[in-house]
């Protein structure tokens, strides 16, 4: 016997091995189909928050980020979160695979997807100062604006 017709016989051997086994005639080949259930909004919201709360106290930054602004479903499975800029949605990258998921396991629905848009004007405008944050109260409260000229305060 030749040293190669053993290697050939060797490979033949291993490749039928390393086959799967067929399956028996008049049997179904193809897997089960999985049902995804339709997804709703409210319990989209809910699950956001409770995987929040699970990340607190390891991320505090990313919990912040995440209850600060509610997400949106899309086209029935795509979960859209609008951030204010491109750090902010790596960090929400950062996480996806887990929350995504989280999110895939309790909804029932394997086509979920995460979508970060990227806005500048998502968050809005935050104030830094006691005068900005005096501006968005009057804002809110216009009595408040009369009550500050009324007693002279100045928080400048």
């Amino acid at each position: 016997m030749s040293l190669q017709r053993l290697y050939d016989e060797a490979r033949q051997q291993g490749a039928a091995a390393a086959a799967p086994p067929k399956p028996a005639p008049g049997t179904d080949t193809q897997a089960p189909a999985t049902t995804d259930k339709p997804v709703d909004e409210s319990a989209l919201q809910r699950l956001w928050t409770r995987f929040a709360r699970s990340i607190e106290p390891g991320s505090p930054h990313l919990y912040s980020m995440m209850t600060s602004t509610k997400p949106t479903l899309v086209n029935g499975t795509e979960v859209h979160m609008a951030v204010s800029n491109d750090l902010m949605a790596n960090d929400i990258r950062a996480e996806e695979h887990e929350l995504l998921a989280f999110l895939r396991k309790e909804l029932g629905n394997s086509k979920v997807s995460l979508v970060c848009d990227v806005n500048q004007q998502a968050v809005g405008k935050r104030a830094f100062t006691a005068a900005e944050k005096l501006d968005e109260m009057i804002q809110a409260n216009k009595a408040l604006g009369t009550l500050v000229v009324e007693l002279g305060l100045d928080l400048e």
